[in-house]
Order: C-alpha cells, then sequence, then structure tokens
C-alpha cells in the first residue's frame, strides 16, 4: 500500500524538477509569445553615471551597474527630498550589484546619487 504512494510522490518530484529546469532557461517575458522585456544598462563609476542622458521608449527597464567601488544610490531628483519621481528611489547598492526601474510613462526624469548629489543623469521616455 506504501509503495504505489512513495512511487507517485517520486514521480511527482521529478516533473515538478523538469518544469522548474525548463521555467528557469527561458527568458523573462511580458506574455505569450512576446518580447524579451527591452533593457539598457547605465553605469555607476568613480565620476558618475554613463551614459549621462538616456532615450529609451515607454515600458522599457534601465539597469544601473555599480562599478564605482563603493556604494551608490539612484535617487529622483530633486535633490535631498526625493519626491519628484519616487519610483527611481532605488536605495542604496554596493559596488558589484545593480538597480532597475521600468518606466511605463513617457517624459523625463532626472536622478542623481544621494552620496555624491554632483553626479546627475536623465532618462528620456518616448
Amino acid at each position: 500500500m506504501q509503495k504505489p504512494i512513495i512511487l507517485i510522490l517520486i514521480a511527482a518530484i521529478l516533473v515538478i524538477g523538469a518544469l522548474f529546469f525548463l521555467v528557469s532557461k527561458n527568458p523573462r517575458k511580458i506574455g505569450p509569445g512576446s518580447a524579451p522585456i527591452p533593457r539598457t544598462e547605465v553605469t555607476v563609476g568613480k565620476n558618475g553615471f554613463s551614459p549621462q542622458s538616456l532615450t529609451i521608449k515607454k515600458g522599457d527597464t534601465v539597469v544601473w551597474i555599480n562599478q564605482s567601488g563603493e556604494d551608490a544610490t539612484v535617487n529622483s531628483d530633486p535633490h535631498p527630498t526625493h519626491n519628484l519621481h519616487r519610483f527611481l528611489n532605488l536605495g542604496q547598492f554596493p559596488s558589484g550589484s545593480s538597480a532597475e526601474a521600468t518606466f511605463n510613462e513617457a517624459g523625463t526624469f532626472g536622478y542623481h546619487n544621494h552620496f555624491n548629489p554632483s553626479q546627475k543623469g536623465t532618462i528620456v521616455v518616448k
């Protein structure tokens, strides 16, 4: 009686493992048959953001990669209130890591590194 239950459990674990493996191999998609989400990279270095100005399409994602050798932030302008585009208040992230935001509305979005407010950037969404 217990043998069939054990065999069913083993089969279920194998099926779940196979599904997990197949799903993890596929890129993240918006919906069935759609293309992967467009991503654009901005480097955070010792001298600030590169590129400082970027034009993207509505729905695109920007990834900030910290290569500065120290902690950095991405925060909405103006400094120090960060209240113009609150979704851009991505917080602190260490060197070697990244932070990202998806821009779902058209407009011009200013941001800065709160630890060094002279380091500024702009995202223009069309």
